[in-house]
């Protein structure tokens, strides 16, 4: 009896497992082909024994932790589904040294060494601020770098010449859609361009529908929600708020607010929004009526590259993975947060290996990750006595405490004000109501606002 009832479970737990697949993410890699040469993104001057093979965090990507960054994705386990490519390929020169020809060298180069290391495995590129020569100005009509990249990435964005209008759209505005038929039919990945709405872009100052991104947004979310589709949306520059700088505005506040009233709206429908540019671990949560509907999930950097303003942290690069289940597309299990402890590859090359830093549901007791579920885990960083406050802000920098910046009641407050509430106006009643605040928000310091327009000016 005992025999069949064992027998059972273990063809049961088979079966589950046979059906948990992944994809993964891959962003912000910043990769520097002067970082032995020039060091061009080099903060301070690094003298060769301080470069390190596989970086330094006053320094971008060298080739070496780039291709380490494929490698780790190629031999963690099984093949992925897919891969979420999310921007921002060159380096951040300290002088303007780019050129077009540069940046797209750059992608270009990155572009093949995935497809020499994962030659089968499917991507969706997505379109960082750096992606782009000048720096920024990703303008809303079809240019020679579009249909340069559209190009290079044809054979991702059409599917094999399938979806010719997803590369039509990619070539006229950066954006796109096509179904991730990797996975099912009835499961659709919106790529966007929400450069397009960055402060710095002077391109699209004044219009309120640069390239006509939210129409068709809109229009692809209503006809997804009439085909019974569920949806990843892929981003670079996120809506809403970060927590470590909440004043840091990344989007035009007026476009981040219409986005944000977008997901929101259909957010029962949108599994999960991938962003990127932060360079730092993070997710927000959307609301509607007071439920939980969706999440935005900000994944940190492959660069260490620290940026340049004053009290600018040191992160361990980094590469994630994310589970879902074949047998219920709505839903996502969970997610792998992987490292390079780069003082420890650096010294020896033996221990140049991506490790787990921890995974969502261990690190906060979660079942999977549905909006209920993350938004239980968020309820339990309030408890400043308990660790999973404490190991959420360990994990915004990638696990990296040399210098280790503390975090106090207010610090604690911002980032989980910046978790619920994705609109400036609510960010800011959030703050000004929080027990911590011992000065109106409306008090910040002329040094504050500089120095968080050069961080935005930075990344």
């Amino acid at each position: 009896m005992w025999t069949l009832v064992i027998l059972l479970l273990a063809l049961c737990m088979t079966s589950s497992n046979s059906q948990r697949e992944y994809f993964w993410q891959l962003n912000d890699v910043h990769y520097d082909p002067t970082y032995w040469t020039n060091q061009e993104s080099c903060n301070i001057p690094i003298t060769p024994d301080q470069l390190g093979n596989y970086g330094n965090p006053e320094c971008d990507s060298p080739w070496n932790l780039t291709r380490e960054a494929i490698l780790g994705i190629a031999f963690e386990g099984r093949l992925p589904k897919f891969i979420i490519w999310s921007g921002d390929t060159p380096h951040h020169p300290i002088n303007d040294t780019l050129t077009q020809e540069k940046v797209f060298l750059a992608i270009r180069n990155i572009t093949g060494l995935i497809e020499e290391i994962l030659p089968d495995i499917p991507v969706f590129p997505v379109l960082g601020n750096h992606d782009y020569y000048p720096v920024d100005q990703l303008p809303v009509e079809e240019n020679s770098m579009y249909d340069e990249l559209g190009e290079l990435w044809k054979n991702w964005i059409d599917f094999g010449g399938n979806y010719s209008d997803a590369l039509q759209s990619f070539k006229k505005g950066g954006y796109y859609t096509r179904i991730i038929h990797e996975v099912s039919a009835s499961v659709r990945g919106i790529v966007l361009n929400t450069n397009l709405y960055s402060p710095n872009n002077k391109q699209t100052e004044g219009m309120e529908d640069p390239g006509g991104q939210f129409a068709w947004l809109e229009d692809v979310l209503t006809q997804s929600v009439a085909q019974n589709e569920m949806v990843h949306v892929m981003v670079h520059i996120s809506p809403g708020i970060h927590g470590g700088n909440p004043d840091w505005r990344m989007m035009r506040e007026e476009k981040s607010e219409r986005l944000n009233a977008i997901f929101r709206k259909y957010g029962r429908n949108i599994i999960a929004i991938y962003s990127a540019h932060a360079h730092s671990d993070t997710y927000q949560i959307y609301y509607d009526e007071g439920d939980p509907v969706t999440t935005m999930f900000t994944a940190p950097s492959v660069t260490p590259w620290k940026g340049r303003y004053d009290g600018a942290t040191p992160r361990n690069p980094a590469i994630r993975k994310y589970f879902f289940d074949q047998s219920n597309l709505k839903r996502l299990l969970d997610y792998e947060q992987f490292f390079l402890d780069l003082v420890k590859a650096n010294e020896n090359a033996d221990d140049a290996r991506w490790a787990q830093l921890y995974t969502f549901n261990q690190a906060y007791g979660s079942m999977n990750l549905d909006p209920e579920q993350v938004n239980a885990a968020k309820e339990t960083l309030r408890n400043f006595a308990s660790d999973n406050f404490h190991n959420y802000y360990d994990y915004s920098t990638v696990g990296w405490k040399d210098p280790y910046i503390p975090c106090g009641c207010l610090c604690k407050e911002q980032h989980i004000c910046a978790i619920e509430n994705v609109d400036v106006h609510d960010m800011n009643a959030c703050l000004e109501s929080a027990p911590c605040r011992a000065t109106p928000l409306s008090a910040m310091t002329t040094a504050t606002t500089l120095l968080l327009a050069v961080l935005a000016m930075m990344l």
